[in-house]
C-alpha cells in the first residue's frame, strides 16, 4: 500500500514537473503542430482512397480514428472522403460486433453449461450522437446485453477489447501494443447500466426524445463530468510520457466533450426547468467553444493554453468551469419549473 502512495506521489510530482516547465509559447507550438500532424494523416487517408487497397485504407482509417484532432480535420472534408471514413469503421465495427457475440456465448457457455446460449441471444448496443449529416465520430460507446439485460461491463470489457483489436488486424497488423491499449487509444468504451459513462434512460435519452427531466440527475451530472475527466488522465499521463502534442489534443478533446454535452444536455435543460445559467459558466464556456477556431487577433488556432490564460483572467480554470456547469443540472431539476416569464430567452 505504501509503495503504491508512493508511486502515485511521485507520477504527480513529475507531472507537476512537466507542466511548470512548459511555457505558453510551447504550447501553443505543441498544439499547432499535432493540428498540422493531423492534417497530415488525412492527407494519407485521401491517398489511401485512391490507391484502392482496402488494408491500407483500414489502417489509415484507424491513424485518424485515434486522434481527435484528426477526426476534426476530416469532418472539413467532402462527403465522399467522409463517407470513406464512415463506411470503413461502419465494417470494422460489424466484425468487432459478430466477433462480441461469438466470444461471450462461448464464456457464457462454459460459465454455464446447463443454460446454454448462442451468438444470437447476444446483443450490442451502440449508443451514437444522432446526425443529419455525414460525420465521422470520435468515440465508440459498447453496451453488450443477453435477453434484454445489460452485463456488467467489467466482466466483457476484455471480450470487447480482444474482439475490436482483432477485426483491426490484431497483432500480425499491431504486434508492438494489446488488446486494452488499442481498444483504448481507438476511444472504445465498454458500458453497462450504472457506468460512469452510461446515461440514464440510454439512446431515449441521448437522441433527446420527450422530455429532459430524469429520475437522477446527479447520475446525469456525473456522467458529463466523467466524459471530461477521461480526456483529463489521458492528457496527464500524455504529458508524464512527454508527449505534448498528445496532451494538448487531449486538453482540447477534454473541452470538446464538455461543451458538447453542455449544448445537448446542460442548456435545453436548464432553459426547461426556467433556471439561469451563471455568467461565468456562460464566459467560461464560451472560451472553452473557441479551443480550435481561428482567432483573428492571435491571427493563428486558438489553442487550449489560450484558453487557461483567459479563464485564469476570470479566476477559473477547465475544470471548475466543467464542475460547475455540470453540476447545474441537478441543481436546476431540484429547484423545478418555474413560470414561463422567468425562462430563458430564447
Amino acid at each position: 500500500m505504501r509503495k503504491t502512495f508512493i508511486k502515485i506521489f511521485l507520477l504527480s510530482l513529475v507531472i507537476l514537473s512537466i507542466s511548470a516547465a512548459r511555457t505558453k509559447e510551447q504550447r501553443v507550438n505543441d498544439y499547432l503542430q499535432a493540428t498540422e500532424e493531423a492534417k497530415l494523416k488525412v492527407e494519407n487517408f485521401k491517398k489511401a482512397i485512391k490507391s484502392r487497397n482496402p488494408e491500407r485504407i483500414k489502417r489509415a482509417t484507424l491513424k485518424i480514428q485515434a486522434d481527435p484532432a484528426a477526426i476534426k480535420e476530416l469532418n472539413k472534408e467532402n462527403n465522399f472522403v467522409k463517407k470513406k471514413f464512415v463506411d470503413t469503421t461502419d465494417r470494422i465495427q460489424a466484425k468487432t460486433i459478430e466477433n462480441i457475440k461469438e466470444n461471450y456465448a462461448k464464456q457464457y457457455n462454459k460459465e454455464h453449461p446447463e443454460a446454454k446460449i448462442s451468438p444470437k441471444d447476444v446483443k450490442v448496443k451502440k449508443f451514437t450522437n444522432p446526425s443529419s449529416e455525414i460525420k465521422a465520430g470520435h468515440d465508440w460507446d459498447v453496451t453488450v446485453t443477453v435477453k434484454g439485460e445489460d452485463i456488467p461491463y467489467q466482466k466483457v470489457k476484455k471480450i470487447v477489447h480482444d474482439s475490436y483489436f482483432d477485426a483491426a488486424g490484431g497483432k500480425k497488423a499491431y504486434p508492438d501494443t494489446t488488446a486494452e491499449k488499442f481498444a483504448e487509444d481507438h476511444h472504445v468504451e465498454v458500458t453497462s447500466e450504472g457506468h460512469a459513462e452510461a446515461y440514464e434512460g440510454g439512446k431515449e435519452y441521448i437522441d433527446n426524445t420527450g422530455t429532459h427531466k430524469v429520475k437522477d440527475p446527479e447520475r446525469l451530472s456525473k456522467t458529463i463530468e466523467h466524459k471530461s475527466d477521461l480526456e483529463y488522465e489521458k492528457a496527464k499521463e500524455q504529458e508524464a510520457s512527454r508527449e505534448y502534442g498528445k496532451s494538448e489534443v487531449s486538453k482540447h478533446e477534454r473541452a470538446r466533450q464538455y461543451t458538447k454535452q453542455y449544448e445537448k444536455h446542460i442548456k435545453p435543460r436548464i432553459k426547461e426547468m426556467g433556471g439561469r445559467i451563471p455568467d461565468e459558466v456562460s464566459k467560461g464556456t464560451n472560451i472553452l467553444k473557441k479551443i480550435g477556431k481561428y482567432d483573428k487577433g492571435l491571427k493563428r488556432t486558438y489553442t487550449p493554453a489560450d484558453a487557461d490564460v483567459d479563464l485564469e483572467k476570470m479566476g477559473e480554470t477547465t475544470e471548475s468551469i466543467i464542475e460547475k456547469g455540470s453540476a447545474l443540472v441537478e441543481s436546476a431539476q431540484k429547484l423545478g419549473p418555474r413560470t414561463k416569464e422567468h425562462r430563458l430567452k430564447k
